[in-house]
């Protein structure tokens, strides 16, 4: 499931949402999915201190996370 969190770091949207549909199908805990997003933005996060990302990254990773949080409702 570290793969979430890899694919919200490395801002990929699509990868993102198939991946975490594949875990909410696989019966896997919405609040484990949820807290594999959180790792994935304190990654963007530290992309962002190292000046690797732009204010922009930050923001399409917010946008990202709001979307998987979506997905969780139930």
């Amino acid at each position: 499931m570290a793969k979430i969190s890899e694919l919200l770091a490395k801002l990929e949207m699509d990868e993102l949402m198939e991946a975490v549909q594949q875990e909410l199908d696989n019966g896997t805990d919405p609040l484990e999915i949820l807290k594999e997003g959180e790792a994935g933005m304190i990654k963007v996060g530290e992309l962002f201190s190292a000046g690797e990302y732009f204010v922009s990254d930050l923001m399409m990773s917010g946008e990202m996370f709001k979307e998987v949080g979506e997905m969780l409702e139930p």
